[in-house]
């Protein structure tokens, strides 16, 4: 687990490390059993932040091996294909639909493509000439785990880079979720909205 990248402070507004404290933990599925993955709490930004390792994807469940697998299969014989076999629950006993199949690889595809596309924007003097797909970049940097090189190199600015490789939320915010919620002041009276 690499230091810089065990927590998203994407929108923190805390410098301060003094503010931490324990939050809990929260498990995610793994290959080789359930993962704890502990959860800090920052009183001064105020939001909660994961110590995520670097094998897993961000904001998706497995890892980023295990998704890059996914869309280069995807890539190679195509969504349609590649979908009843890439689903993890597709050789228990009550199955899938290929219609989830399919349209589950197919968002994990399209959040991918949309990582590499800004993954060769940061990086035009290695990626600038490739087309912005998986394979087209592994042929580039000339790593076949790329998405797990890319979060594990030095120069990539991970609260830029949107998930499941970096910690940019998928809508492109990055400021506090508490600013898009509801006032916590009480209604106004009657219809007086």
């Amino acid at each position: 687990m690499a230091g810089r990248n065990t927590v998203g402070l994407s929108g923190a507004r805390c410098a301060d490390c003094r503010c931490f404290s324990r939050h809990g933990t929260y498990s995610r599925y793994t290959p080789w059993g359930p993962a704890k993955i502990t959860r800090y709490y920052c009183r001064g930004a105020p939001q909660t932040f994961s110590l995520l390792p670097d094998c897993f994807a961000a904001h998706l469940t497995g890892t980023l091996v295990e998704l890059e697998a996914e869309v280069e299969l995807a890539e190679r014989a195509g969504v349609a294909a590649a979908a009843p076999e890439s689903h993890p629950r597709a050789q228990t006993p009550a199955g899938v639909g290929r219609r989830d199949a399919i349209r589950r690889l197919d968002r994990r595809v399209a959040l991918v493509l949309a990582c590499l596309a800004v993954i060769r924007g940061l990086f035009p003097e290695l990626f600038g000439g490739c087309p912005a797909t998986l394979c087209a970049m592994q042929a580039a940097c000339g790593s076949h785990p790329l998405l797990l090189s890319l979060r594990c190199t030095d120069a990539m600015p991970l609260q830029s880079v949107p998930a499941p490789v970096g910690f940019r939320r998928r809508n492109g915010r990055t400021d506090s979720v508490r600013s898009h919620q509801h006032s916590r002041a009480r209604d106004p009276p009657g219809g007086a909205a």
